[in-house]
């Protein structure tokens, strides 16, 4: 069993190991999400009457990359699972508090709460040993916008692939498990064109809002702590080849300088005012994309209107019936 004092090392090393796997993860399924994406993306540039059409050969395209055996299971469904149990491990080690080491007494002394007092008795400083003090609670945060894009994805991700994956293929009447070639666009902009029930329209339009949005935000912020980390061991690289370099050399460096205290802190400041503009802009441009992706939706339909038949509507409406909350609103 590891000691208390092993314990902050460890727990650093774990919660180190499971950044490792969050973000690769995070690429992997970034991958599969890139050609995912590119359906609706591309039905935005649809000719007239087209975007339906051109969505779907371009999704039937992107199924010969991520619907074999072998990509499905590692860089849609393996990822994502990698992804998410690594977060919530992650966010339970942070939560967990830290164990502070007691001070370590000399042979022959004896301890109590924490103070060491000689084999001879307490001495003038250590007959009144100050109070421990005690460890202040860390103040309640808000969790940042990329933890809660998280915790909104998660179960809207889940309601998706449900929806658009594992139910159309049961084998049951009415669904009679729809072939890839029904399985196409306008089974997606189903839900938005259901006229005789709105509640079914409202949760379709509130998941895919919750999925552009929360999606967009959620890879934006990714991608930034991706992007500052493999800067963060790219500097440690360089900076550990420096030092071995200048092994054997002496050095002089001034500590306290008063000079350079203001502007050590002056660069701090605008360092981080430049990150904070940088994420807002990249947010910003992720929310762009995202109303792209919105607008190809839009498009596919409106320009579908009518053109799904009764028949394939009946099986249509089994598959969304299939799951709560659209079961819940029949």
């Amino acid at each position: 069993m590891a000691s208390s004092s092993s314990w902050p090392f460890s727990r650093a090393r774990t919660i180190s190991t499971l950044t490792t796997v969050q973000h690769g993860s995070a690429i992997a399924f970034g991958s599969f999400l890139i050609v995912h994406l590119a359906a609706p993306a591309v039905a935005v540039v649809a000719p007239s009457g087209e975007a339906v059409e051109l969505a779907t050969k371009t999704m039937i395209l992107g199924r010969v990359f991520y619907q074999n055996a072998v990509t499905e299971l590692t860089i849609v469904w393996g990822a994502l699972g990698l992804h998410l149990a690594s977060s919530f491990a992650k966010r339970v080690m942070l939560a967990l508090p830290l164990h502070k080491r007691r001070p370590s007494s000399s042979k022959g002394d004896e301890t109590i709460q924490g103070y060491s007092i000689p084999e001879h008795g307490p001495t003038d400083a250590s007959a009144h040993p100050p109070p421990p003090q005690k460890r202040r609670r860390k103040p309640l945060s808000f969790p940042s916008i990329h933890t809660l894009t998280g915790f909104i994805l998660a179960p809207a991700v889940a309601l998706h692939a449900a929806l658009n994956r594992l139910v159309p293929s049961r084998s049951s009447a009415p669904i009679s498990d729809l072939s890839p070639s029904e399985l196409d666009y306008s089974y997606v902009v189903h839900g938005f064109q259901h006229d005789s029930n709105a509640s079914w329209r409202a949760i379709t339009y509130g998941l895919y809002a919750a999925l552009l949005a929360a999606g967009a935000l959620h890879v934006a912020g990714g991608s930034d702590k991706i992007a500052k980390r493999l800067q963060s061991r790219r500097g440690r690289r360089v900076g550990n080849s420096g030092n071995s370099h200048s092994s054997g050399s002496s050095s002089t460096i001034e500590v306290g300088d008063s000079k350079s205290s203001p502007r050590a802190a002056a660069k701090s400041i605008d360092v981080a005012r430049k990150a904070q503009r940088k994420k807002t802009a990249t947010g910003a441009v992720a929310l762009l994309g995202a109303g792209w992706l919105g607008w190809g939706i839009r498009r596919m339909n409106r320009e579908s209107e009518g053109l799904i038949s009764s028949w394939s509507a009946k099986r249509f409406d089994a598959c969304y019936a299939a799951i709560w909350p659209y079961s819940a609103t029949r």
